[in-house]
């Protein structure tokens, strides 16, 4: 008893730690969340429900009245099996031939499901078609309602030729037709050529099937959908030996177009991939995919994939499912991978439930489990409403698609920088000190509705501009990086580094601009220099500037200021061994490095005075942090 009682005096009055204060970036944002209207709704959805999935539904503002639309979907759902759609694949391995029963199940037909002939009626004429593109970050428009684009949040570190993460692994293909419009958008699941491919095949495959059937109701677009999943996932392994060369990927692949004189959007997913819809006369934004998370609350599982994933070699259909929405002509669907919505998930941004109203410390505390996604859902959509509709005006597909990947880049800036520095650790999982997630990220928005007609040709002719234009920057930038290798003194400016040495000590004076944070990092034969935590153009705005305001490939006085100086002679492996020291005076700082010892008394000695002539990557060492200075 009396050690019990210590116990709880020793808990009663030992100070416990303070939480690391928000993220800049986060702090700024959640004022702007928390209004009073969203404080009831966010804790009325907090409250039990009698059931998981209306209390999931309510939680994530989902109306609890069915359309006829959503009644249709589910009618259809419950008279076909989904998973039979992915029961016809051929075994790639001797082990999975002799594991596989021979199955020959066929794709059932519903009473209800109608048959279609489409050389009926007469095709639809194609007005464009876009795809993401492998070579660089660009949004890719069409007119002002349409525009895509995928780029990778991962840092550039110093040793690797490559950014961390590379290929980025996101696809997405959309066709614009005079009377519907098609979408796909696919994330590989991981990193490398395989799972590139795999998002690359799974998109091209669903555009590909659903364009050569016609879905004219809700049943029938349901069932091609399906199909052009499955399809995918064949088109995924086809031509492999062996199942296991194939990556997997998320896919969801979806149609808008007239249904009985209405926009009617219909999607089928597996994985992780959402769609917004912003209704532009409520002003309102909603997650139609608001459940695709409730299967796993881990962001590294996406609840399903297609291509080889289980035991033996089928896809994961955890998470599959349909989605339909009913808009109106002026409503934007905006479709996102899970690198943009991860960055809107208030637990990835560093916020605990108590800090959003919620009595609880810890996102794992919240009973049940299954309105977790759905809080964060309601949650994203209020974020989203802060960051799109800050001044009123009609939201556009580039603007939306420009705001939501700089969040993106913004939010994991600090992770970036961490990451950079550390190459080789791995990230703390300190969601508050290191927000959001670093990812290949996709954002693709199209308008309801629009006139797409006669834009084509004047498409057409922006790209051959475009392309053109970007031949000759290309062009340029190769000379003149012919002409900065030449002029070694004068690359990786602005930090101006003049070394020399002396018989035992390598001597690197640096000069920067005064608008960050100066790390050093040393190994024995490179020395890493990068300023950080550079005020971006939005720290130097005013906030009605900004808001008018639209970027353009990025704001690189955001990004860090770097560069690498290959050393004359090998370093001391000690954080003794080096000085650094900081003179105020001239705005230069002094980094003295001690050569490393030679075991034979026949070392050369070096010359008085040496220039660094060009950078270079590091080995295979690990190089040690030494010092950072305001």
């Amino acid at each position: 008893g009396r050690s019990c009682l210590v116990y709880v005096m020793s808990v009663l009055f030992t100070d416990e730690e303070a939480p690391p204060p928000l993220n800049e970036i986060a702090s700024s944002l959640l004022p702007k969340v928390l209004t009073e209207e969203f404080k009831k709704e966010w804790q009325q959805s907090s409250k039990l429900s009698s059931t998981p999935r209306r209390g999931l539904r309510r939680a994530a503002g989902v109306l609890l009245h069915d359309h006829t639309d959503t009644l249709l979907l589910r009618r259809f759902k419950t008279e076909v099996s989904l998973e039979d759609y992915f029961t016809e694949r051929p075994p790639s391995t001797p082990d999975l031939q002799r594991n596989i029963a021979r199955r020959s199940v066929q794709v059932h037909k519903s009473p209800t499901m109608p048959r279609f002939n489409p050389s009926s009626s007469a095709k639809p004429k194609l007005l464009t078609r876009i795809e993401c593109s492998l070579t660089d970050e660009s949004e890719q428009c069409f007119g002002k309602s349409f525009c895509g684009r995928s780029i990778s949040t991962y840092p550039h570190i110093p040793q690797d030729k490559k950014r961390l993460g590379d290929p980025i692994c996101d696809h997405w293909v959309t066709e614009i037709y005079s009377n519907r419009i098609l979408l796909a958008v696919a994330d590989g699941c991981g990193w490398g050529h395989s799972a590139q491919q795999a998002a690359i095949t799974a998109s091209n495959a669903a555009i590909s099937f659903m364009r050569n059937h016609e879905m004219d109701n809700i049943q029938s677009t349901a069932h091609y959908l399906l199909s052009s999943l499955a399809h995918a996932d064949a088109k995924i392994r086809e031509g492999k030996k062996n199942v296991w060369e194939c990556g997997t990927t998320t896919i969801i692949a979806g149609q808008i177009s007239q249904i009985e004189q209405k926009y009617v959007f219909v999607a089928a997913s597996i994985g992780d991939c959402k769609v917004y819809h912003y209704k532009a006369k409520e002003k309102v934004i909603c997650d139609l995919t608001f459940d695709n998370r409730e299967i796993s609350l881990d962001p590294s599982d996406p609840g399903g994939r297609i291509g080889p994933f289980k035991e033996l070699g089928e896809p994961d259909l955890r998470n599959l499912d349909l989605y339909s929405a009913t808009c109106e002509k002026g409503d934007l669907l905006i479709s996102v991978s899970d690198g943009i919505h991860d960055n809107l998930d208030p637990e990835l941004l560093g916020y605990s439930p108590r800090e959003l109203g919620l009595d609880f410390d810890s996102w794992k505390e919240i009973l049940p489990a299954a309105i977790v996604p759905g809080l964060k859902s309601k949650f994203a959509q209020q974020l989203l409403k802060v960051l799109l509709m800050t001044d009123g005006e009609p939201l556009s597909a580039r603007h939306c698609t420009n705001v939501l990947i700089n969040h993106a880049q913004q939010v994991t800036s600090t992770t970036r920088d961490w990451v950079y520095l550390n190459p080789q650790n791995k990230l703390p999982t300190n969601y508050r000190e290191f927000p959001g997630k670093l990812d290949h990220t996709t954002c693709v928005v199209f308008e309801v509705g629009a006139s797409y007609e006669g834009l084509s040709q004047v498409f057409q002719n922006t790209q051959d501009q475009l392309a053109s234009v970007y031949g000759d920057i290309k062009r340029n930038i190769t000379r003149q990086q012919v002409y900065l290798e030449r002029q070694y003194f004068s690359l990786n400016v602005p930090i101006q580094v003049t070394m020399g040495c002396t018989e035992t000590h390598m001597l690197i004076f640096c000069r920067t601009l005064d608008c960050g944070v100066f790390h050093v990092l040393v190994d024995e034969t490179r020395l890493y220099l990068k300023v950080t935590n550079a005020p971006g153009i939005k720290e130097m705005l005013t906030e009605e500037e900004f808001s008018s305001f639209m970027l353009v490939e990025g704001d690189e006085f955001a990004y860090p200021i770097e560069r690498t100086i290959e050393l004359p002679f090998p370093a001391e492996d000690s954080s003794e061994a080096t000085e650094i020291t900081n003179d105020e005076e001239h705005g230069i700082i002094r980094i003295s490095i001690k050569k490393k010892q030679k075991q034979s008394n026949t070392e050369e000695k070096g010359t008085k005075f040496l220039l660094s002539r060009s950078s270079a990557t590091t080995g295979n060492r690990k190089p040690r942090f030494l010092a950072q200075t305001h």
